[in-house]
């Protein structure tokens, strides 16, 4: 098997001279100049940016990311030339609906996208596996969580049965 740590308490691997990493063993390191030796620059010589493509920065006439027709929209090309706020990308292929595409081909009040993995919840995920009401995560800026304990008893969060609609 592979080499142990020399000092007698530790069991963590070798990782050079005798010593784990904690223990003063060496560490596998890229040069100082790394980055500026493998990566490609600019071709024009004053510049020392990085190549976007066709061996030139996006200053230099480099390919820039392509963004929506739409005028005065500077939200990324999703596909048909325009951002998923303009019509671009997939759309959900129930009728009638314009909405994006969530996975599946539906949106998420069709039914695309993840769900709640509660067990009787249809609600959409909101991080970690679960909607809010079963603990997800809160994906926007806002650090206050919703609900909770407040001063005013009428705001407090209800049980997961009264929100999701199952009886128990």
């Amino acid at each position: 098997g592979r080499r142990l740590c020399s000092d007698p308490s530790c069991e963590k691997g070798d990782s050079g001279g005798g010593f784990c990493i904690a223990h003063g063993g060496k560490r596998r390191q890229r040069p100082a100049n790394y980055n500026a030796k493998y990566r490609k620059r600019c071709e024009d010589p004053s510049c020392e940016r990085t190549v976007a493509g066709g061996g030139f920065c996006t200053a230099h006439g480099g390919k820039k990311p392509k963004r929506c027709t739409e005028p005065s929209c500077e939200k990324a090309d999703v596909g048909g030339g325009h951002c998923i706020t303009h019509g671009g990308g997939r759309r959900c292929t129930q009728a009638s609906c314009t909405k994006g595409d969530a996975g599946g081909g539906l949106c998420i009040a069709h039914g695309g996208g993840k769900r709640c993995s509660h067990a009787t919840c249809d609600k959409g995920d909101q991080g970690g596996g679960f909607c809010l009401a079963h603990g997800g995560k809160r994906r926007s800026g806002n650090p206050k969580p919703r609900g909770g304990a407040t001063s005013n008893p009428s705001k407090q969060i209800l049980p997961a049965d009264e929100i999701c609609g199952e009886i128990v």
